[in-house]
């Protein structure tokens, strides 16, 4: 196989992205360099979707009737593979109009060109009022531009009025913006993980958010209220507010920012639900609907495999089956090739469980198989509950050995190595039952509610009633 990392980048890239360094490096390669002659080679693979193990036949592409050397193929590989990344960064910093503004305002400003440095400097003022972002990362380049102008004003009159304020209270502005948004990130993680963090000085930030400073930029308003959201998780009022401000101004938000910040809120959604209140299973499926439409939960026009599942599964939790079969068979389109075939039929067959269709949902589940190795045991989890509830004892048992290889081999570690021990040791434990065996019923009852680490226990309750 040719340089996987190269490949690895390249599955990910759209075919327009892949247009545009095909163009780049036509422009840049001469027509007999041998780095254009392995892309058009590999260009060729992608569009006609060929086998990738053909180094021979690469070589032979490139060098003709030379003897095949397997390190100068290697070398040549990596240097191609620079060379895409060069073109991919060059390409994302163009993204950026004052990644262009900054380095021709530092150019004009050294080489002592002032009309140049004037009109760019006018045009890069222009572009940040106009904006429509106005997030935390808008805030660090408007104070580098200010910062440079700074620099400007200092260098042409020392005893002018200078823009030293209008740093000053963006750099307060950005601080707060910034802290909070990462005080968000680090409550939504200590609520997952068994892990608490030092929030530093957020009592004396909460001080200084007064109200009129809340309203002068979105970045602050918005994660102020994610963070309140998030510190009280059972407050209704700090929801809505939450979700007040997400209609208010998600619309200065870049979309990768504003993905983050829905997150947020879905997350506490799926809490709430899994402590039976359906009416924010309702809301949750709302958001979702709104970040696909949007397009803030897709990333690279495409949905990844966990955002798909998950959804689907919020959909199937409040009973909207109908809705999660919508959702599943529209966004099938949506997702990695690599993923499609798997998380497609993950969904069904989720969705043909929890309606009580065990052979429709074991017929999919069948050809559900991820790399990844938790989604991996998910699924099979999922298959073992179907083998259990249609009474396939030898499957099941059979299954439950394969579970435990796979955990040993993936090498599964901590939470979920003992997640997943749990499940298999427990449904061999129910395996050994009979029914009339009601003594060993309740004393298993008794350990399951005492198990610490059980994602399925609600399950395990159910079969024993």
């Amino acid at each position: 196989m040719i340089e996987s990392r190269l490949f690895q980048v390249l599955d990910v890239l759209s075919e327009q992205r892949i247009r545009k360094i095909d163009l780049s490096l036509s422009i840049q390669e001469p027509e007999d360099s041998p780095h254009l002659k392995l892309w058009n080679f590999i260009k060729d693979m992608l569009i006609h979707k060929s086998s990738r193990n053909s180094k021979q036949q690469a070589f032979r592409y490139v060098y003709k009737d030379q003897n095949y050397k397997d390190q100068k193929l290697r070398l040549l590989t990596s240097q191609l593979f620079k060379k895409i990344e060069n073109i991919i960064a060059t390409q994302e910093i163009a993204k950026s109009s004052f990644a262009k503004s900054r380095v021709l305002l530092k150019f004009y400003r050294e080489q002592g060109l002032q009309k140049h440095y004037t009109t760019q400097e006018k045009k890069t003022r222009l572009n940040f009022n106009g904006s429509k972002v106005k997030d935390a990362t808008q805030l660090d380049e408007q104070i580098e531009f200010e910062s440079i102008s700074y620099d400007y004003l200092l260098e042409q009159k020392r005893n002018q009025d200078l823009n030293l304020q209008r740093i000053l209270d963006l750099t307060d502005l950005a601080y707060f913006a910034k802290k909070l948004k990462h005080i968000c990130n680090a409550l939504a993680h200590e609520s997952v993980y068994q892990i608490k963090y030092d929030l530093g000085f957020i009592t004396h930030i909460e001080d200084h958010l007064t109200e009129e400073l809340l309203e002068e930029h979105p970045a602050v308003a918005l994660y102020y209220s994610c963070y309140k959201m998030l510190q009280n998780p059972e407050d209704k009022a700090m929801f809505e507010n939450y979700i007040l401000n997400i209609h208010r101004y998600e619309h200065f938000f870049s979309n990768e920012e504003i993905r983050n910040i829905y997150l947020l809120g879905i997350n506490i959604c799926i809490k709430r639900l899994n402590k039976g209140n359906k009416e924010f299973g309702k809301i949750g499926i709302d958001l979702y609907e709104k970040g696909l439409t949007k397009k803030y939960l897709l990333v690279n026009n495409k949905i990844t495999r966990y955002t798909y599942r998950n959804i689907a599964m919020m959909a199937i939790r409040i009973g909207d089956f109908e809705w999660a079969e919508n959702f599943t068979e529209h966004y099938k389109e949506f997702l990695r090739a690599l993923d499609k075939t798997s998380s497609y039929h993950f969904n069904k067959a989720l969705i043909s469980y929890n309606k009580g269709e065990l052979d429709a949902a074991l017929d999919n589940i069948i050809e559900a198989d991820f790399s990844d190795h938790l989604i991996n045991l998910a699924a099979k989890t999922l298959q073992a509950k179907i083998y259990y509830e249609l009474r396939q004892v030898d499957l099941l048992d059979s299954h439950l050995d394969s579970m435990e290889m796979y955990i040993i081999r993936k090498k599964v570690l901590g939470y979920y190595k003992e997640n997943y021990r749990n499940i298999i040791s427990y449904l061999r434990k129910m395996l050994r039952l009979r029914d009339f065996d009601t003594e060993k019923k309740i004393r298993l009852k008794e350990k399951l509610d005492k198990e610490n680490v059980l994602t399925e226990r609600s399950w395990f309750l159910k079969q024993l009633v």
